[in-house]
């Protein structure tokens, strides 16, 4: 695992997945909902597939990692081995949830392609991944090389995730950012302090877009 930088909690349970939950909610409730990624954290009392398929009317997950998708199943949730680049589940869904994974891909238009294909015609992507301009990422480059996650490939603001869905067929309804709640009690004192003094796009960790298929 990696250590992390010295700014930086060697060991991210310390924070909850429920708040992030909290603001994406609304847009599960009594709705079919292809989580992808879904896997990842089955082993956490926060593991946002279960609280998404508390809320929603149909839920299935998708997620590459056979051993997780293993663990899922064997707790009764409904989620299968599929690439978020290539797949094909034969149904369309209310809503399609990629939290924290288009920044994983290689091909991120290919996953936008297929979760359109897979969308109603007036349903919802929602995405959210790490925010560029967070104020962190710039405490975290100072010296040395930047402290990127190993499984990154790439970094989305409003801009330029917003012209990726535009070029993919998709009409943006929504940007917001959430916050990451920072574990210590030192550490979450010091960040409470400077994100008051900064605006909402450069305060929060995590970018939050919406965005539906073009008609």
């Amino acid at each position: 695992m990696d250590q992390g930088h010295p700014l930086q909690p060697k060991d991210w349970r310390s924070s909850t997945h429920e708040d992030r939950f909290a603001r994406v909610r609304g847009y599960f409730v009594e709705r079919s909902v292809l989580d992808v990624g879904a896997a990842t954290g089955a082993d956490r009392a926060d593991w946002v597939h279960a609280l998404i398929a508390g809320v929603a009317n149909d839920t299935i997950g998708i997620d590459l990692d056979q051993r997780l998708v293993d663990r899922a199943r064997a707790k009764g949730f409904d989620v299968v081995v599929a690439d978020a680049q290539t797949f094909s589940l034969d149904r369309s869904f209310d809503v399609v949830f990629a939290g924290e994974l288009i920044e994983h891909l290689s091909c991120c238009g290919d996953f936008l392609d297929r979760a359109r294909e897979h969308l109603e015609p007036d349903g919802l992507l929602v995405l959210t991944t790490p925010n560029v301009f967070s104020v962190s990422n710039f405490v975290y480059r100072v010296g040395g090389r930047p402290r990127v996650n190993k499984g990154h490939t790439c970094w989305f603001d409003e801009v330029t995730l917003g012209q990726l869905l535009e070029r993919h067929g998709y009409q943006v309804l929504e940007v917001d950012y959430i916050r990451h709640r920072t574990p210590g009690r030192v550490r979450a004192l010091v960040a409470r302090g400077v994100r008051s003094m900064l605006p909402h796009h450069l305060a929060e960790n995590t970018l939050l877009v919406v965005a539906t298929p073009k008609i």
